[in-house]
């Protein structure tokens, strides 16, 4: 009986994806919602290349980070839905259709959790920069940020053109 309870719950990578998304866009605002009353009244709000503090603003500007990576992840939920409308690398056949839409939905999902975490990294270092010292560690931002936004592209295409040959 167990067994079978188990073979019927059993999660594919796109509900895993999913709710991980979800989850990712609720901890960001109960995380912001908690943190950005306890802030100074003057933080961060851009950093240069060499990860220094280059701009301030009130400490409210800390709910646009989670207010625009939700907007973001509803925008790519819903561009998610059609993918027959994307733009791939090749053409898209009756014979690889169902494989190229599949993964490249799951590109998109994946895509999704990144960006989140891309905007949640930026809200950290925002979150915890002193106004007088700055944090000492922001020049590590920018290659994060590179990293989460190409290497989901990069893993994509690499995987689209393996399923074409």
């Amino acid at each position: 009986m167990i067994e079978k309870i188990e073979k019927n719950f059993q999660w594919s990578i796109t509900q895993i994806l999913d709710l991980t998304g979800l989850m990712l866009i609720i901890f960001f605002w109960v995380y912001s919602i908690y943190t950005v009353p306890r802030l100074p009244e003057k933080i961060p709000t851009h950093f240069n290349f060499a990860g220094e503090t280059d701009s301030f603003g009130n400490r409210n500007t800390g709910y646009l980070l989670p207010c625009v990576a939700t907007i973001i992840f509803v925008l790519l939920t819903v561009v998610n839905r059609k993918p027959e409308r994307f733009n791939y690398p090749f053409t898209i056949t009756e014979l690889n259709a169902a494989k190229q839409y599949r993964l490249a939905g799951n590109f998109i999902r994946f895509l999704r959790i990144s960006i989140v975490i891309v905007f949640m990294v930026i809200f950290f270092f925002t979150s915890g920069a002193s106004v007088e010292e700055g944090y000492p560690h922001s020049y590590f931002l920018l290659p994060i940020v590179l990293l989460l936004v190409f290497l989901p592209v990069l893993i994509y295409l690499i995987l689209a053109f393996r399923m074409q040959s």
